[in-house]
């Protein structure tokens, strides 16, 4: 029922992946475009801090059926809300939810689930509504069927969406309901052979399905949208980040009606972009990274020459090995170059990783045949490594680490039925 909370793309050994925008404007060619390059380091790097903490793990009495047993603890660097299940977990999502599965046999798609909500080492039954209803956007009838819980204030999570949602009727939810309001795409079509994923918004707790797109030219909406897009997400409350399916980048300024085509405004092929306080964050094929200024459209060479060995869908920072040897952090907000000189036992160039939505964390995991023995956290704005070591009664079958929310992480399994969710100070 999720989405991965990252999407990890391999160029050549190197994991690349970051989040960006351009500009062309509906019905225009694009405005003309001002190349510079910024000089990024007139001072030395700062050195990261390097701190660790072990976390020993209980063992939870087996909780009667429908029901579940936990535990909190806490020190000067996390908390750990660890949940013990009387069934598996199916699937978590943002929010602490964990979804266990309500039908005999789980399928991949059209089972439906319970959603449970944990905090504290305490978890809570979530109440399902159901949601049948037609809706008519641009000519096109669209059948809503699905269930969802509501947790916190008015968020919601999906508990039952129908098998052919997405196989055979185009539809995909592209958000996991962080806020109020879901991002979802429908298959619209605009003459008998060109077809697109429309964007629309839909709050679960009112019905409300919002056509938010209404005011740009589709006809200039189609080559972000044709098809079957990469990545459609929702940056600066209310504007879009897209990837195509072709591999172009395009930014969409909602309030001002403008598609941006940022392969156009770059002169190049973006691999993957970020959304940074100043403009778009462009990263190329070769290792260059260029911003497009929001206010101007200029584009600045902010980086060059280097070979970064991570960056991610949405991360304002590239980890990439200096000349030194050592593990650097280029942090692009605040242009700021960090040196990762102590890292007690890690080696981060041969680790796979996963940024936090924000962009502004990194997670790396170790795993042995006991579970997840130990999680490594680097954050960018405290310019500190984390180093957590897990001891005690692990899961053997832990296989899944994810980001819950800015500052989370989920540790979980196929077959696990216990929950451990690292809420990082």
């Amino acid at each position: 029922m999720g989405k991965k909370a990252a999407r990890i793309c391999w160029i050549g050994t190197a994991l690349l992946t970051l989040w960006v925008t351009g500009c062309v404007r509906s019905g225009t060619e694009p405005p003309p475009t001002r190349q510079t390059t910024e000089t990024t380091q007139s001072t030395g790097p700062v050195t990261c801090a390097y701190v660790e903490q072990t976390d020993q793990i209980p063992v939870l009495d087996r909780p009667e059926e429908d029901s579940c047993t936990g535990t909190f603890r806490e020190n000067d660097l996390f908390t750990v809300s660890q949940v013990r299940f009387s069934k598996r977990v199916s699937n978590v999502q943002v929010g602490n939810i964990a979804q266990i599965c309500a039908d005999p046999l789980e399928l991949r798609r059209g089972s439906r689930y319970h959603a449970w909500y944990m905090e504290k080492g305490k978890a809570q039954r979530l109440e399902n509504t159901s949601v049948t209803k037609d809706y008519r956007i641009l000519g096109t009838t669209m059948h809503l069927e699905l269930n969802y819980a509501v947790y916190g204030e008015g968020q919601s999570v999906l508990t039952y969406v129908p098998e052919s949602w997405e196989e055979t009727e185009g539809f995909r939810f592209w958000d996991t309901g962080r806020t109020r309001q879901w991002l979802l795409t429908y298959p619209l079509r605009l003459d008998s052979e060109r077809v697109m994923a429309y964007p629309v918004r839909l709050d679960l707790t009112t019905g409300q399905l919002t056509d938010f797109l209404k005011g740009i030219d589709k006809q200039a909406l189609y080559p972000a949208l044709e098809g079957c897009p990469r990545e459609v997400q929702t940056v600066r409350d209310e504007s879009l980040l897209i990837e195509s399916g072709q591999g172009a980048w395009f930014y969409v300024d909602v309030p001002q009606g403008q598609v941006w085509d940022l392969n156009a405004m770059t002169g190049s092929e973006p691999e993957v972009c970020a959304v940074l306080p100043d403009g778009i964050l462009c990263c190329g094929r070769q290792g260059d990274f260029r911003l497009v200024e929001w206010e101007t459209g200029g584009v600045r060479t902010l980086l060059t020459g280097i070979e970064p060995f991570y960056t991610s869908l949405g991360q304002s920072f590239v980890l990439y090995t200096g000349e030194d040897g050592t593990v650097h952090a280029y942090d692009f907000v605040s242009r700021q170059d960090i040196a990762l000189t102590e890292l007690g036992d890690w080696t981060l160039e041969n680790s796979s990783g996963w940024p936090s939505p924000d962009g502004r964390k990194w997670m790396t995991i170790r795993m042995g045949e006991n579970g997840v023995y130990q999680i490594g956290v680097f954050d960018c704005d405290r310019q500190r490594f984390l180093s957590i070591h897990r001891t005690g009664s692990l899961g053997a079958e832990e296989e899944l680490v994810q980001w819950d929310n800015l500052s989370q992480i989920v540790v979980s399994g196929p077959e696990s039925m216990e929950l451990y969710v690292y809420s990082l100070k």
